[in-house]
């Protein structure tokens, strides 16, 4: 590989940079394109129905004209709501599963939306105060990431230096040949 590289530098040079550049320049031309849907969709039906069920999320008893306001919100919005959001939301709600569907949407839609827009998401430990979960698998599992999560920051920050202990070695014999 390293001769490979050597005999082909600047090929190789060229075809990095080109790469580099590509990614650099269409990612956020891709991103924007679609950061005023998200940013419709957030604010018109995923934060509006979050913030109505909020203190009913995953409760078995859920006032009905909370219901009524969520199908209010879904109906003036309807072309940015979702076909999985609208259909899970035609679902009778005498059904605590169905009633369940609906608030894992709008959980995980939540968190992603506000991942994308770069606003603060809930954190495993308000999940856990709060008790949004929709059974006790759920809860552990969140009780584990808030363990793992910090494990898995210091494995990376392991692997990112090993990574650029390699690169550096790689660019040493690179340069020298």
């Amino acid at each position: 590989m390293v001769d490979f590289i050597s005999e082909n530098k600047e090929i190789f040079i060229a075809a990095l940079s080109s790469a580099i550049a590509l990614v650099t320049i269409l990612y956020p031309m891709w991103r924007k394109e679609h950061i005023h849907i998200w940013e419709e969709r957030y604010y018109k039906v995923i934060f509006p129905i979050y913030d109505l069920l909020e203190p009913y999320l995953y409760n078995k008893e859920t006032p009905k004209h909370i219901i009524d306001e969520m199908m209010n919100i879904l109906n003036h919005n309807r072309a940015i709501a979702g076909s999985k959001l609208l259909y899970l939301a035609s679902m009778s709600y005498d059904d605590y599963d169905n009633y369940k569907k609906v608030c894992s949407h709008i959980s995980y839609h939540y968190d992603k939306l506000c991942i994308f827009l770069h606003l603060p998401k809930r954190t495993i430990s308000y999940i856990l105060q709060r008790k949004q979960y929709a059974d006790r698998s759920s809860r552990n599992m969140y009780r584990i990431l808030r363990v793992l999560r910090v494990i898995l920051i210091i494995e990376l920050a392991f692997v990112a230096i090993i990574l650029l202990f390699l690169l550096f070695l790689l660019l040493l014999a690179f340069f020298n040949q």
